[in-house]
């Protein structure tokens, strides 16, 4: 069950926009990226060799553990609905393409003082904030 006290542990491979390539030829890169991995490409190699994330590449993309309103919406929404070992298609966002592979999942125990419509005004104040760098980060 997905809630505030899910939590996946994901690698993920970026392929980041840049001025120097079109979104036809990035989405074309990371597509064969993915077929790459599909043919028996290892996920860590992959990463090694096309990631251009910056912060998590020399940990092969390792983002952790992550819970809701910790990643942008586009990587949640496909992240928390793949299973333990499985590996995305690429998906689009504000930074590019990404190929997710999510390494495990775990359930948190809910604190006894938990209150349903509070974690509903944090995760959304978390997604607000998000969305406004989001924002800030292309003017």
């Amino acid at each position: 069950m997905l809630n505030a006290y899910t939590q996946v542990n994901a690698q993920h491979i970026l392929l980041a926009i840049t001025p120097q390539t079109t979104e036809s030829e990035l989405k074309q890169q990371a597509e064969e990226v993915y077929e790459g991995i599909q043919q028996g490409l290892g996920f860590e190699e992959a990463v090694k060799r096309f990631s251009q994330d910056s912060f998590t590449k020399d940990q092969n993309g390792d983002l952790g553990w992550l819970k809701i309103g910790d990643a942008i919406p586009e990587f949640e929404k496909v992240a928390f609905a793949l299973g333990v070992g499985e590996i995305s298609r690429p998906i689009r966002s504000s930074y590019g393409y990404h190929i997710i592979r999510v390494n495990s999942k775990r359930e948190l125990e809910q604190p006894k003082d938990f209150n349903l419509e509070t974690e509903k005004q944090r995760i959304l104040k978390q997604k607000q904030a998000t969305a406004i760098d989001q924002y800030v980060q292309r003017v």
